[in-house]
């Protein structure tokens, strides 16, 4: 599943690069997939929430990647600033992602 995942991010952080997607992080479990784009600060975040093709360029990469379908279908997008995780989480992508 690790190679999916890198494989993955490597795709989104390519496809959204305009939208400086800097990295991709996963979170599993027994829910379906989380997929967080993470970007520099909370204006780019800001913008990339207001893209109306994000769920389908990500749907795309996970298929792409191979990850199981179950994640493909399931799976659920959040957009995250590194300035936003400094800020209200004290840097601690540990607490953020919680």
């Amino acid at each position: 599943m690790a190679d999916a995942h890198d494989a993955a991010e490597r795709l989104l952080v390519d496809l959204l690069a305009d939208s400086a997607v800097r990295s991709v992080r996963f979170v599993t479990g027994p829910l379906p997939v989380a997929v967080w784009l993470v970007v520099e600060n909370d204006a780019e975040a800001q913008e990339l929430r207001s893209r109306s093709d994000i769920e389908d360029i990500v749907s795309r990469a996970l298929r792409r990647a191979g990850l199981p379908s179950r994640d493909v279908e399931g799976f659920r997008v959040v957009v995250q600033s590194e300035e936003t995780v400094t800020r209200d989480y004290e840097g601690s992508w540990f607490y953020a992602l919680r």
